[in-house]
């Protein structure tokens, strides 16, 4: 009892801090046969914090996308392939990535003209004993315009988010440290001292 008592009194694991970068290659900057494309910042930081595992970070601001063309060619409609790169050094190397296309949409007649970028799955990192990190982008749609044109320039761009899941790793996030090993060892023994002095006390009886 007293060494289950002392793994239970052990605080939770500490919560997760994750560090690294990203960059985006693939990108079809010059809008030959396809849309042209620009994002910033490029290459950028990751630095977020989760809660122990299984926890969920949504939303995360990671880079914004536009194009500088001021309407939509043929051409454009073409998907063009776009890929993000995540290198992490906390709290254990890691990398993955993910893929997407980028292209122009149009509607009526081609009245209604705007960017898109869709993401092709997601990524999953495995920090081993910390767990396994999910990256899932979100997909956005940008330069929205009218009147068969596009609202040329950054500011008519949309960010690009990030959502984040962490769930536990095959030995579980709480791993006891080695005080917490010494401490139920020292419990177990205490037990088995115990049982030993009261055996004793019954014999002598």
């Amino acid at each position: 009892a007293l060494a289950l008592s002392v793994v239970a009194a052990q605080p939770a694991a500490a919560a997760v801090t994750f560090d690294g970068n990203y960059a985006i290659t693939d990108l079809n900057s010059t809008g030959a046969n396809g849309l042209q494309v620009s994002v910033s910042p490029n290459p950028g930081t990751l630095n977020f914090t989760m809660n122990d595992a299984p926890s969920i970070l949504n939303n995360v601001q990671l880079f914004k996308i536009w194009t500088t063309e001021g309407s939509l060619n043929a051409d454009d409609y073409n998907g063009s392939t776009i890929t993000v790169n995540f290198n992490f050094t906390a709290p254990g190397a890691g990398a993955g990535q993910i893929g997407g296309v980028t292209q122009g949409e149009s509607s009526f007649f081609g009245f209604f003209q705007n960017g898109v970028v869709t993401w092709q799955g997601d990524s999953v990192i495995d920090f081993g004993q910390y767990g396994k990190l999910n990256i899932h982008l979100d997909d956005a749609v940008f330069n929205e315009g009218s009147w068969w044109s596009l609202n040329d320039g950054k500011r008519y761009g949309d960010f690009i988010t990030a959502d984040f899941t962490l769930t536990p790793g095959p030995i579980g996030s709480a791993v006891p440290e080695p005080a917490t090993w010494a401490m139920m060892i020292t419990g177990f023994g205490l037990a088995g001292t115990a049982i030993r002095r009261r055996r004793s006390i019954a014999f002598a009886a």
